[in-house]
């Protein structure tokens, strides 16, 4: 369903996190439309500096003086196979603080909703032949603590003006990405490596993960290798 812009809410719970969604979003949308799914991990950026100093002088290249909280780092490819599935196969390492998902779909507006045959196998090429359809695309993002966020851009109104943000976009997308994270002990962190923000980013993160425990990359269970993905951080 095409969401009323005027009954969502243009905000973020975890500034840090929408800032990596509208970085996201903004790299998808660089590449144009008819994408496949696009995987990211979400890592501390003042782990990887730790890791590989080197890195500040590429953000350093780039204009960025102060390196945001987090680095999205994509990941392989995604099988052709449903996405719930590709999910319910996803586990990440244990620096991978959250993850984000970047994919098109077609929607129908509201009052069209009902005509829909849901349980139908038809149901796709009924909504592809609709001629109210609406393209979409959808970025999610989610911290292990549960913290989340979701961006929406129709192809219809393409430009950065028109992005809805709001959690209540795609919910079930959201819980999926969350449901790929397993229960992780924080490695220690020296927090004099830190800006004063990371720090208290951290110390929120830590804080929710005392009530719920919960190298980039993911792997997946069918393939039991490293599975680190090969992408970039933006």
């Amino acid at each position: 369903m095409v969401p009323d812009a005027a009954s969502l809410r243009v905000a973020a719970v975890n500034p840090f996190l929408h800032t990596a969604l509208v970085d996201i979003e903004s790299h998808v949308a660089s590449a144009g439309w008819d994408q496949p799914a696009r995987l990211y991990a979400l890592v501390e950026t003042a782990v990887l500096l730790r890791e590989e100093p080197s890195l500040m002088a590429e953000f350093k290249s780039l204009g960025i003086d102060r390196p945001p909280a987090f680095t999205p780092v994509e990941q392989e490819d995604l099988p052709d196979i449903p996405l719930d599935e590709v999910l319910a196969q996803i586990t990440w390492g244990e620096q991978v603080t959250g993850c984000a998902i970047a994919v098109e779909r077609l929607v129908l507006p509201a009052e069209v909703e009902v005509e829909v045959p849901h349980d139908s196998p038809e149901m796709p090429a009924y909504v592809a032949a609709h001629p109210l359809r609406e393209e979409i695309r959808l970025v999610a993002v989610v911290l292990r603590n549960g913290n989340r966020d979701c961006a929406l851009r129709m192809r219809s109104n393409d430009s950065d003006e028109q992005v809805l943000f709001g959690q209540d976009l795609a919910p079930g997308l959201l819980e999926a990405l969350l449901e790929t994270f397993t229960e992780y002990e924080y490695e220690e962190v020296d927090e004099a490596d830190l800006t004063d923000e990371e720090r208290v980013l951290l110390a929120e993160e830590r804080a929710a993960q005392a009530d719920h425990e919960h190298g980039p990359g993911c792997n997946h269970d069918d393939d039991k290798g490293d599975g680190h993905g090969h992408g970039h951080g933006h």
